[in-house]
C-alpha cells in the first residue's frame, strides 16, 4: 500500500509537471493570454476563467496544485490536439485519489479492515449484478 501510494504520488508530480512544460511551450507572454488562445470556451465564464488562470499561474510559478485543482486545470481548457486526453486522465486521478481516501480510513468501528472496492469489482460476473453499499 505505502508502494502504491507513493507510485501515485510520483504520477501526480509527472502529470503536473508534464502540463506546466505544455502551458510553458505555447510560448504565451502571460497567463491571460493563454487563457484567451487555450481555454476557448470560458470566455462566456469570467468565473471559470479566473480559476483556471489563478491554478495555471501556480502551475507555471512550479507550485503543487491539490487534485481539485489539477481537475480544473486540465478540463477548463480546450482539450484538442496533444490534449484530448487530458479530461481521461483528470477522471482517472478523481477515481485514484478517492479509492486511496477511502482504502486509508477503511476500517470499521470495530478495527477489522473493510472490503476494497477493487475487490468487489474482481468478484463481478456478468449478469450477476452487484452494488455498492453507501457509507
Amino acid at each position: 500500500m505505502l508502494i502504491a501510494a507513493i507510485d501515485d504520488g510520483l504520477e501526480l508530480v509527472g502529470i503536473q509537471n508534464d502540463l506546466r512544460e505544455y502551458i510553458l511551450e505555447t510560448k504565451q507572454k502571460s497567463i491571460a493570454a493563454y487563457v484567451s488562445a487555450y481555454a476557448t470556451g470560458l470566455t462566456s465564464r469570467p468565473a471559470f476563467a479566473a480559476l483556471f488562470a489563478r491554478l495555471a499561474g501556480q502551475l507555471v510559478d512550479g507550485q503543487a496544485l491539490d487534485i481539485e485543482g489539477l481537475i480544473d486545470v486540465l478540463t477548463l481548457k480546450d482539450n484538442r490536439g496533444p490534449s484530448t486526453e487530458d479530461p481521461v486522465i483528470a477522471l482517472d486521478r478523481l477515481i485514484r485519489d478517492t479509492v486511496s481516501h477511502k482504502r486509508m480510513a477503511g476500517s470499521s468501528a470495530d478495527g477489522s479492515r473493510c472490503p476494497r472496492d477493487e475487490d468487489r469489482l474482481r468478484s463481478y460476473r456478468p449478469g450477476a449484478g452487484f452494488s455498492f453499499a453507501m457509507s
